[in-house]
C-alpha cells in the first residue's frame, strides 16, 4: 500500500515489477517450437482511493493485462522488440536515476546510465562481433541511444552549478510529469521560425490565415541562424534566441519605417509568433516555466548552446553569413563520438 500527497489530472507514477519465477521460462527455451503459441498473462490490479477538492471520496480500480514472453526463443524477443516504448523507457530510466540518487550513498549515475544502454544495445541489436560497421538497432529502439545521451548531459545527473533546493525540485517534478512532459525534461524541444518565403504574402488581416508557426529542428548548433528565431522548450525554461540579423532588424525596427512601406509588415507577426507560442506552453505547464529571450553573442545565450549537441563539425563549409557566431567549446563529447563508442563496445563485448 502506498501513498501520495495529492493528484493532478495529469499525474503519472510509474510502477517496476521483477519477474522473480525465471526458472520456468529457462526450461522451456529449449523446446521453443512447442511453447511459442503458449500465451501466458499477468494481471496487476490498482485500487485507487482519494478524496477531491468537494470533499467527495472516490474508488477507482484499475487492471492492467501482461503478456509473458520467453526472452530466450525469439518469437519472445520479437514480441519485446516490438512492444518497446523507447520514450517511456528513456523516462522511466530518468526516474531510476532520480529514485538512485535519492536513496544510495554518491552512486556513478553516469556509469549505471551507460551500463544500462550498453547492455540493452548488446542484448536487441545485430552485428558482427568485432566489425562496427555491422551495427544495427531494431527500429524502436533507434532514438533510445539519444535520449540516453542527452539524459547524462541532463540537470538530473549532472547537478553542478545547481542547489540542492533546485535539483530536489527538478526531481520532483521529474517522477509526477507523464512521458511528453517528462521527455521534454531530458531532451528539449528546439522550435525555429524563420523568414517567410517570397511567394507567402502576409498582410495584417490574415493572421488566421497564414500563421507563422515554427518547424521543430534538431537540437545542434547548426540549427541556429543569423535569420532565425529559436523556441527552447526545457520544460522549466522558454528559451527564446534571436539570430544577429533579426535582433538588428527588431532593434531598428523596421516595420516601421516609412521608406519600406508594407514590405516588412511579416517581421512584426515574426516576432511575436514565438511569444505566442510561449503563452500556449506556459498555460498547459504547472509550475509556469520561465521565459529567456536572449539574442545571438548575448550572455543569456547560455541557457540554448548548454543544451545543444556540441558538435561544430556540422558548421564547416558554411557561408559565414549563414552561421551563428563563436564556437561552443564543451567538455562533452558530441552525440556522434557517443554513438560511435557505444558501437564499439556493443561489438565488442568484454
Amino acid at each position: 500500500k502506498w501513498s501520495i500527497g495529492g493528484l493532478f489530472s495529469n499525474t503519472t507514477l510509474c510502477f517496476l515489477f521483477d519477474v522473480a519465477n525465471t526458472d520456468n521460462a529457462s526450461a522451456s527455451g529449449n523446446d521453443g517450437a512447442q511453447n511459442n503459441n503458449n500465451e501466458e498473462f499477468g494481471y496487476i490490479q490498482f485500487i485507487t482511493s482519494y478524496t477531491t477538492s468537494y470533499n467527495t471520496a472516490i474508488t477507482r480500480v484499475t487492471t492492467i493485462g501482461i503478456e509473458f514472453v520467453n526472452p530466450l526463443t525469439k518469437v519472445g524477443t520479437d514480441k519485446i522488440i516490438g512492444g518497446f516504448d523507447q520514450e517511456a523507457a528513456a523516462v522511466i530510466l530518468a526516474r531510476l536515476a532520480t529514485f538512485k540518487a535519492d536513496s544510495e550513498f554518491e552512486p556513478d549515475l553516469l556509469r549505471w546510465a551507460d551500463n544500462s544502454l550498453i547492455k540493452l544495445v548488446q542484448k536487441f541489436s545485430s552485428f558482427t562481433k568485432g566489425d562496427i560497421h555491422s551495427f544495427k538497432l531494431p527500429r524502436e529502439f533507434l532514438l533510445f541511444p539519444q535520449f540516453i545521451y542527452y539524459l547524462r548531459r541532463s540537470q538530473f545527473i549532472q547537478v553542478f552549478n545547481y542547489s540542492p533546493d533546485e535539483t530536489a525540485f527538478f526531481r520532483a517534478t521529474l517522477l509526477r510529469e507523464n512521458v511528453t512532459n517528462g521527455l521534454t525534461m531530458v531532451q528539449p524541444l528546439l522550435h525555429a521560425f524563420d523568414i517567410p518565403p517570397p511567394e507567402v504574402e502576409i498582410d495584417d488581416e490574415d493572421d488566421e490565415q497564414n500563421p507563422i508557426v515554427g518547424e521543430e529542428v534538431l537540437l545542434e548548433l547548426s540549427s541556429r541562424h543569423p535569420e532565425r528565431i529559436l523556441l527552447l522548450d526545457t520544460f522549466f525554461h522558454l528559451v527564446i534566441w534571436y539570430g544577429r540579423k533579426i535582433a538588428k532588424w527588431r532593434e531598428d525596427k523596421i516595420w516601421l519605417n516609412e521608406e519600406y512601406g508594407h514590405e516588412y509588415v511579416w517581421f512584426k507577426k515574426l516576432l511575436l509568433a514565438p511569444k505566442q507560442e510561449c503563452i500556449n506552453r506556459m498555460s498547459t505547464k504547472f509550475p509556469c516555466p520561465n521565459l529567456i529571450e536572449c539574442d545571438e553573442d548575448s550572455g543569456q545565450e547560455r541557457f540554448l548552446v548548454a543544451k545543444l549537441n556540441p558538435d561544430n563539425s556540422k558548421t564547416v563549409g558554411n557561408a559565414p553569413d549563414d552561421l551563428a557566431t563563436g564556437d561552443v567549446w564543451s567538455d562533452d563529447v558530441s552525440l556522434k563520438v557517443f554513438m560511435d563508442h557505444l558501437k564499439k563496445l556493443a561489438v565488442n563485448p568484454q
